[in-house]
């Protein structure tokens, strides 16, 4: 029978180291008690990480909640400076509130409007033959159209080269917060061509508010 090789030694080998190590382990009480302070320090480590850990996640939950209400903080202080120096806009023009609220009412006010555009008509010998405020025909031809915190106009009027630029120079300064965007001349057809030497097509826009601006208190 061949005797067994090396590899079979081995076994035997790594078992005496173990029990070598079992010896000086037994025979050094300084190694024993380092190692049982290792092992206790990892078993309290162990244990306190894990007591600790919802208390970690608690801490770190109330500090994204502060840094949230202080960034809901810092708006609502600059909401708050807005605020107070809009009143204080509101107290310094207070006089003028009522003329503000004439020229930029909270309604299209289509009839107030025409009448005033009338009259101006009148003043400067000029033929009115058709006003449409968007979506708000008061006569001749209707021109719809979107708007949101302003509406378009049109207005076709007749008369006299003279008459008809003075007619828009106090369109253009109504009470009434009005722009004109578009002017345009041409030589009256049809029935109209023996009544005025011109004829003016003007387009505009006038503004309201959702509200009226009340005094500041």
């Amino acid at each position: 029978m061949n005797p067994p090789g090396p590899e079979w030694r081995e076994p035997r080998l790594y078992s005496g180291y173990a029990r070598r190590l079992v010896h000086v382990y037994e025979e050094e009480p300084v190694i024993q008690v380092s190692l049982q302070l290792i092992l206790s320090v990892f078993t309290v480590a162990f244990f306190i990480f894990f007591a600790i850990r919802p208390t970690l996640e608690t801490i770190v939950t109330l500090q994204k909640k502060i840094k949230d209400q202080q960034s809901v903080n810092v708006k609502l202080d600059t909401k708050l400076v807005q605020l107070v120096q809009a009143q204080d806009q509101l107290a310094l023009y207070a006089d003028d509130l009522p003329k503000i609220n004439r020229a930029v009412p909270n309604e299209v006010e289509t009839r107030r409007v025409a009448a005033m555009i009338e009259g101006l008509a009148n003043e400067n010998n000029v033929w009115i033959s058709a006003i449409d405020i968007q979506g708000y025909p008061v006569w001749g031809v209707r021109e719809t159209g979107k708007g949101d915190k302003f509406v378009t106009f049109s207005v076709t009027a007749g008369g006299t080269q003279t008459d008809l630029i003075s007619f828009l120079g106090q369109l253009e300064n109504l009470e009434r917060a009005i722009g004109l965007t578009q002017v345009s001349f041409s030589k009256p057809t049809g029935t109209d061509k023996g009544l005025y030497p011109l004829t003016v097509l003007a387009k505009g826009t006038m503004y309201y508010q959702t509200a009226s601006i009340t005094n500041a208190k």
